[in-house]
């Protein structure tokens, strides 16, 4: 319903249109819509309010508003919507008066100035009545310093002066100088354009300690170009106590070209080429990243990898390739060599703490070599590249070996391995490591031990697991699908769990495992299901009825993918064919279940157990509450009474989402399987509308 407009007061002209927005009449001309030229707003007691002025809709230009009693309260210029440049706001006498600012104002400030940038104040300063300038705390501003001009503001957040220029649209321009409370120069910035373009900081005497470029682009900024930096003994972070001086330069933050460190006098003592930075988008596809290393011994082509990177100035790919050497030799003395000649030679805690950083969420890969070129611990900066990249790759395990070769025993190191080893179905090597995290972080090994449990399970017949108990309530059930359907059904999970395990089985002799058979791997079904060989898997849409809201039957077509094509397989790590073998087992051996039998073999008849009904609806129901758990974190199902379940030793509630995403894969498989089974119009239970989650 709409607010009625109020009553037109005296003195607001016959044109001005109420403002709801605002709640102020507003004289003001429209053009397509938008307001435009002068406009002249009133509250609602009919006093003047503001005069101001419009450029399409926004804001644009001088600005003065008023206190009810008449007198100035602002003045001001915005720039395309926003406040820039100088502000003034004055206060008057009068209950009425508008307050200098919404909170924190001094009680005895008169006026407040301010220099706004893009619609942000640069900096806000108080004055009494006899235009003293006045602190926040309503303390008289300290006198200015000899050497520092009259006009500087006084910063009390930082107890510094500053002084400099803006321009016509309120952006800074020129040189800013920042003196301390006592009037020595301690900071100067170059702005151009209202952008910061070069920053300086001085000694107590006098002398530079620090300068370099600066580039913002996207509302952030970092050192760009020429870098020099001088500091005492004190605060040298360098391996060398006779340094005293760096020289270098940045690419947008991140270090680069020739760096040189100097002694007291000048005297060059080390220089490092760190070469040029390589950019996020180009780093997936450098040779240093890739799985094979070129012709020839792995670690002889990684070496010659190296060297081909470091004589195009691509240090940081050099490094890399040098650590997959160094992991393919397990060997870390020359990679440590070449660290020690092509990094920044900081001390260890320097090195320590460059390394932090790697430890947050955001970090890169980009951001992991750039540490490494610009000093961070090397192991640090390659545990952090292992933990970013594709687990899977062999490019992350080897920076997870060299990670560990640069720090043996290192908890982190091994921890990180043992996860990247884990995709790579190694779970000898990655409960070696475990071992060792154990004696530093107990609580870290054992979830890495429950971790290891879940992505390698047992494939023996998983319905003897857990007994079912039937409910008296629920109608019973019979399979409806018949004995040919059934046997064919068999043998597409026992095709499509043959093809993962030869997938596995060449991994792991490409891994050095040949010959081996691990636990884990999934069954060999040839000798029981598939007599005569894989079969040939479908792919083809058809026509099946399904009910409506309405209780009316209508035909829908449906897509059947039962193929599982080499590309499939050879984009996924060992853990996710693990993982997706998983799923296919455990409707493979409930499918054999239902058939009446006791272990995996091809059914020649039909004998469903009585708890048939309770195993279908006991699927659906974890289908449903696995998959809540990774939206909803379980919200949904608890309202709906859908119980919790232990999957592989674990209460769901309790999984971290990654495994949780696990077990709902799993059961979206078995209840596809037993949904296929319990309905008559299905033809297959890898149709799509029976696999939607």
């Amino acid at each position: 319903m709409p607010v009625p407009e109020p009553v037109r007061p005296v003195g607001v002209p016959e044109g001005a249109v109420w403002n709801e927005e605002e709640r102020v009449w507003e004289v003001v001309s429209l053009e397509e819509g938008h307001r435009q030229g002068e406009s002249r707003t009133y509250r609602a007691d009919g006093t003047l309010a503001q005069i101001r002025r419009f450029a399409g809709g926004r804001l644009e230009g001088a600005f003065t508003s008023y206190h009810p009693g008449g007198d100035v309260s602002r003045q001001g210029t915005f720039a395309n919507g926003e406040l820039a440049g100088a502000f003034v706001a004055l206060a008057c006498d009068g209950r009425m008066s508008e307050p200098l600012r919404v909170c924190c104002v001094p009680e005895n400030a008169w006026e407040l100035r301010a220099q706004y940038l893009r619609g942000r104040p640069i900096y806000e300063r108080f004055f009494d009545r006899r235009g003293q300038p006045l602190l926040d705390s309503g303390a008289p501003r300290p006198a200015t310093p000899s050497g520092v001009p009259a006009d500087a503001d006084f910063d009390e957040f930082s107890g510094r002066w500053m002084a400099g220029r803006f321009n016509e649209v309120g952006h800074p321009q020129g040189t800013f100088r920042f003196w301390s409370a006592a009037g020595a120069l301690v900071e100067e910035r170059d702005f151009r354009d209202g952008l910061a373009v070069e920053e300086r900081r001085y000694a107590a005497d006098g002398t530079v300690i620090e300068s370099h470029g600066w580039m913002e682009r996207d509302g952030r900024g970092a050192r760009h170009g020429a870098y020099f930096r001088r500091f005492d003994a004190g605060a040298n972070p360098y391996a060398d106590a006779r340094v005293r001086e760096e020289r270098g330069a940045y690419d947008q933050g991140r270090p680069c070209g020739l760096w040189t460190l100097h002694d007291a006098q000048g005297a060059v003592l080390h220089q490092r080429e760190l070469g040029r930075v390589v950019e996020p988008a180009d780093l997936p596809r450098s040779p240093a990243l890739q799985d094979d290393p070129g012709a020839g011994e792995p670690a002889a082509a990684w070496d010659a990898q190296a060297r081909a990177l470091a004589g195009e100035h691509r240090v940081r790919e050099a490094l890399a390739a040098a650590a997959r050497a160094a992991a393919a030799r397990r060997d870390g003395a020359a990679l440590q060599a070449l660290l020690d000649r092509s990094t920044l030679p900081l001390g260890r805690a320097a090195r320590a703490e460059r390394a932090q950083p790697l430890a947050g969420a955001g970090t890169t890969a980009t951001a992991a070599l750039d540490a490494l070129a610009g000093g961070a611990d090397a192991a640090a900066a390659f545990r952090a590249l292992a933990g970013v990249l594709d687990p899977g790759t062999r490019a992350a395990l080897d920076f997870a070996d060299v990670s560990v070769l640069l720090a043996p025993g290192d908890a982190k190191a091994h921890l990180t391995r043992a996860l990247v080893r884990i995709e790579h179905g190694d779970d000898r090597g990655a409960r070696a490591d475990a071992d060792v995290v154990a004696a530093a972080d107990p609580a870290a090994a054992r979830s890495l031990r429950v971790q290891l449990a879940q992505r390698f399970p047992v494939f023996d017949f998983w319905p003897a697991r857990e007994p079912l108990r039937d409910d008296p309530e629920v109608p019973a059930q019979q399979p409806e699908q018949s004995l040919e359907a059934i046997r064919h059904v068999v043998q597409v999970y026992a095709t499509r769990l043959h093809r993962r395990r030869a997938e596995i089985q060449a991994r792991l002799a490409t891994a050095g495992r040949d010959g081996e058979t691990p636990p884990w791997l999934p069954p060999e079904l040839r000798s029981t299901l598939l007599l005569r060989g894989p079969i040939p898997l479908r792919r083809f849409d058809v026509t099946v009825p399904m009910e409506s809201e309405t209780g009316e039957t209508e035909m829908i077509e449906v897509h059947v993918d039962e193929d599982l094509p080499p590309e499939k397989l050879a984009g996924a790590t060992v853990a996710e064919l693990l993982e997706q073998a998983r799923g296919e087992w455990s409707a493979l051996t409930w499918l054999c279940w239902s058939c009446g039998l006791t272990r995996v073999e091809l059914p020649d008849r039909l004998a469903p157990p009585p708890s048939f009904t309770a195993a279908v609806a006991r699927a659906v129901g974890r289908c449903f509450a696995a998959h809540d758990k990774v939206l909803t974190g379980g919200v949904r199902a608890r309202m709906q009474g859908i119980p919790s379940f232990t999957w592989e030793g674990i209460d769901l509630d309790q999984l971290p989402n990654h495994l949780a995403a696990v077990a709902a894969a799993e059961y979206l498989e078995l209840r596809s399987m037993f949904l296929w089974l319990a309905l008559d119009d299905s033809v297959s239970p890898f149709q799509d509308d029976l696999r939607e989650a």
